[in-house]
């Protein structure tokens, strides 16, 4: 029972995703812009996902709700390059970090829609699944036409079935 006891979850959660998303500032780098080579494409689609799953979630822990708190402060947005805690980098606004939420899923869906590439398994991000975290991201800034209309995508499309018991028992 200590002060760091008492926000252990807290400091975990923060680190674990700022990590993550240093890791993938990181591997973007390395690849590119190399969007015509269709391996570096489906792993560009899945690091842009995941980056604004990541944005997304910190928001959703650190900060108000979006809908009435545009201009509040939100979370840090971490330079694409560089370290943020050696660049001093500032909260940004609600409305900022919910941009560049969608800018990031934005940019995901386009390369998983050009993606030819098959993934092995459903724990890649597929374009239906980038279309649902949409849906729940806009349900949040009470955009609910475009909301709706991810869904519907993602309703029409999507070859997806739950894993059986025998998967997850394996």
């Amino acid at each position: 029972t200590g002060i760091l006891a008492d926000r252990w979850p807290t400091v975990i959660y923060w680190r674990a995703l700022y990590n993550h998303i240093s890791t993938i500032n990181d591997i973007m780098r390395e690849m590119g812009s190399k969007e015509d080579d269709t391996n570096i494409r489906a792993y560009l689609a899945q690091a842009y996902a995941l980056r604004a799953f990541d944005y997304f979630y910190l928001a959703q822990i650190y900060s108000h709700t979006y809908a009435g708190n545009e201009e509040a402060l939100c979370v840090p947005i971490m330079p694409e390059e560089g370290n943020a805690s050696e660049q001093g980098v500032a909260r940004a606004t609600t409305r900022e970090v919910y941009a560049y939420i969608m800018e990031n899923l934005n940019k995901a869906i386009t390369l998983l829609e050009a993606n030819t590439v098959e993934y092995p398994h459903k724990g890649f991000i597929s374009t239906e699944a980038a279309y649902a975290l949409r849906a729940r991201i806009n349900l949040v800034m009470n955009n609910w036409e475009a909301a709706a209309s991810d869904v519907e995508r993602v309703v029409e499309t999507t070859t997806a079935e739950p894993y059986t018991i025998e998967e997850v028992s394996t």
